[in-house]
């Protein structure tokens, strides 16, 4: 937010009544709530997000090593037997 102090200089003038102005102030009251209730949520998701993807870089890499295991010891036969066994259980 701009701490500065603005300055104005009157090139004409407009006359609102009291009510008006009051619902002028009120509304951008609102807006900065508005806004800082979505930043807030912003954040909270982008945290949220940042988090889930941690989680799936880490589930990507035991995967990988399950695979590697897998491949390695020649239990693709057995691995393919288990998951047509999975498959009949459901």
């Amino acid at each position: 937010m701009d701490e500065n102090k603005k300055q104005y200089s009157i090139v004409g003038k407009v006359e609102i009544g009291t009510d008006e102005y009051r619902d002028l102030i009120e509304e951008k009251h609102e807006a900065r709530k508005q806004e800082e209730y979505y930043r807030n949520r912003f954040w909270e998701e982008k945290s949220e997000r940042t988090k889930l993807e941690e989680e799936c870089k880490l589930l990507k890499d035991e995967l990988s090593k399950y695979k590697k295991f897998v491949n390695d010891n020649n239990e693709n036969d057995k691995m393919a037997l288990w998951i047509l066994k999975l498959g009949r259980e459901d």
